[in-house]
């Protein structure tokens, strides 16, 4: 083999230190993350459910449609930090 074509050299688990976001980015903060972003996907639609009622115009047809839908949307909510939370099972 020629100095041009030189083989690469394999690295261990571990051993590639790069800088930046991912050089420290591991299973637990991963696990981390995903927890916190249920919860926030969850407190979202807890918001949207209740503006749903409170933005309702007086001229709609379906009013008990909209309420049905926040209790919907909330109980979802709930259920999903619950399972996050590890308080039941999906």
């Amino acid at each position: 083999m020629s100095d041009d074509q030189k083989e690469p050299e394999i690295k261990g688990i571990g051993e590639d230190k790069e800088e930046g976001f991912f050089a420290s980015f591991d299973y637990e903060k991963a696990v981390k993350f995903k927890k916190w972003s249920t919860v926030l996907a969850a407190v979202l639609l807890a918001i949207v459910a209740i503006s749903k009622v409170a933005v309702t115009s007086a001229d709609s047809s379906k009013p008990a449609n909209s309420f049905i839908m926040t209790f919907y949307f909330c109980v979802i909510a709930i259920i999903m930090v619950a399972v996050e939370f590890g308080q039941g099972s999906a």
